[in-house]
């Protein structure tokens, strides 16, 4: 009960960052919360690219999170293991971007990480 729970909020976790991901690539002007604020406004082309294959890559994980935890197509569960492995690099790799939130981002956390 508690797994299909957490990927449950897993999944709605990753689908909000979806959502920022696809804006970006459609050219909202939010690249100051993105990227530690290294391309403040639109994204150029390249990143508006890459922002797209990092929403569908998003989406392939939420889908393999959500197969282990027997919410959908169970199927899939034995022939995902490499994408539940590389899922938890990019929870690793994303720990790590805390560090160095931009700074739109550190003013919105009240100094939270400081």
């Amino acid at each position: 009960m508690v797994s299909r729970v957490a990927a449950a909020f897993f999944a709605a976790v990753t689908a909000a960052v979806v959502l920022f991901q696809l804006a970006l690539a459609a050219g909202a002007p939010w690249g100051a919360y993105a990227m530690g604020g290294a391309f403040p406004g639109v994204f150029p082309v390249a990143l508006r690219i890459a922002a797209a294959l990092q929403a569908a890559f998003l989406v392939l994980i939420a889908l393999v999170v959500l197969s282990r935890a027997g919410l959908a197509r169970p199927s899939w569960s034995r022939a995902s293991r490499w994408a539940d492995r590389s899922s938890r690099a990019s929870v690793t790799s994303s720990r790590r971007s805390v560090v160095t939130l931009s700074p739109a981002l550190r003013a919105m956390s009240d100094g939270a990480t400081t």
